[in-house]
């Protein structure tokens, strides 16, 4: 008689643990579940920036860009300009457009140079971070002296998200 209390016992012991367990378990996938929606928001901000960029960086160049231009800064003061010197487009992206200059070693064929772009886009609602894209357009040719050129195609070279 004894026994089955004991089993009793032991059983119930064992049930309560795995309850726990599920319990816990729970509450991780309901933690894991708003890192996913919140990375799948982040991921659709950032599918729409670049979206914004891959417009203006085939407007480049154009006229009614040129009031977006910012003068060469370091990178620590490149949002705040863009936010309070560039161009708002869209609900909450601002641009800034940095001219780079022209690169006589970085060619687009053996008879044009290219002038390069720094695009820099700043979605407001995401705090620390904005995306940047260095595009090269046609440039008349400039010689080559420091090194071996290099042939690149037109438009955007690189792109980083900092």
């Amino acid at each position: 008689m004894k026994q089955q209390g004991f089993v009793l016992i032991t059983l119930m012991v064992i049930l309560m643990v795995l309850t726990g367990l599920v319990v816990a378990n729970m509450r991780w996938i309901v933690v894991d579940w708003r890192q996913y929606h919140h990375l799948l928001r982040l991921q659709k901000q950032r599918d729409q920036c670049e979206d914004i960029a891959e417009k203006l960086s085939t407007q480049i160049g154009m006229q009614r860009l040129q009031n977006c231009i910012l003068g060469y800064q370091k990178d620590a003061l490149l949002k705040f300009n863009v936010l309070h010197k560039g161009c708002p487009i869209g609900d909450h992206y601002w641009y800034g457009i940095t001219d780079l200059g022209v690169f006589p070693c970085v060619k687009l064929s053996s008879k044009l140079s290219t002038h390069h772009w720094l695009l820099t886009i700043v979605d407001e609602r995401r705090n620390h971070s904005f995306l940047q894209l260095r595009i090269a357009s046609a440039e008349s040719y400039h010689p080559c002296h420091h090194s071996l050129p290099i042939i690149v195609q037109p438009g955007i070279l690189t792109r980083r998200w900092l």
